[in-house]
């Protein structure tokens, strides 16, 4: 769960700081829309993200270290 100022909220067994981080730019309300946005999505992208590290921006990108980056409001 996301709070109302974009801190994530969920149980220490679920490392969401280590897979999901976003760019400063991004404000807590974009980051609070792209995570609603990916929460209903999940079934059709579950797999194609499992193990990646996520970045929510401004623009698609691939990082040299391989993490995705997605703009808050992708499509």
């Amino acid at each position: 769960m996301v709070s109302p100022t974009g801190q994530f909220i969920a149980p220490s067994s679920c490392p969401a700081e280590e897979l999901l981080h976003k760019d400063d730019s991004i404000t807590p309300a974009l980051m609070i829309m792209c995570c609603q946005r990916l929460l209903t999505r999940s079934d059709r992208i579950r797999m194609n993200l499992q193990g990646n590290i996520l970045y929510v921006t401004h623009y698609y990108s691939v990082l040299t270290e391989g993490a995705l980056c997605i703009p808050w409001n992708f499509k």
